[in-house]
């Protein structure tokens, strides 16, 4: 199982996160990942992958509790989304009226 753990502070280290899960050798691998933000900070997160559910379970609760830099973590199983697959919409969004004011001017595409 994929723990997605975030908000990790500046100076995080694999090695934090291995210590602040307990994990023990051989139980699973750790991973930290920066990405730029919104703002032009970087965000940092974290991925632990556990490998049996039960032992993922008490990782993430251990990882709750935990702060690193005075600061708490968000845990949570990670979820694997694909930007092409749109799966934030609801299943449904097609068939919904649209509730806004229209802004289309005319149509753009050519029928010949």
């Amino acid at each position: 199982m994929l723990i997605f753990v975030g908000d990790l502070p500046k100076g995080a280290t694999e090695q934090d996160l291995w210590r602040l899960g307990r994990l023990s050798d051989g139980d699973g691998r750790v991973r930290v990942f920066k990405k730029p933000g919104p703002e032009g900070q970087m965000l940092r997160y974290g991925l632990l992958q556990v490998d049996s559910d039960s032992e993922a379970r008490r990782v993430m609760d251990r990882l709750r509790l935990a702060r690193l830099d005075g600061g708490p973590l968000r845990v949570r199983p990670f979820v694997d989304r694909h930007a092409s697959a749109n799966e934030r919409r609801a299943t449904d969004w097609r068939e919904r009226p649209w509730q806004g004011s229209e802004r289309r001017q005319g149509e753009r595409r050519s029928f010949r």
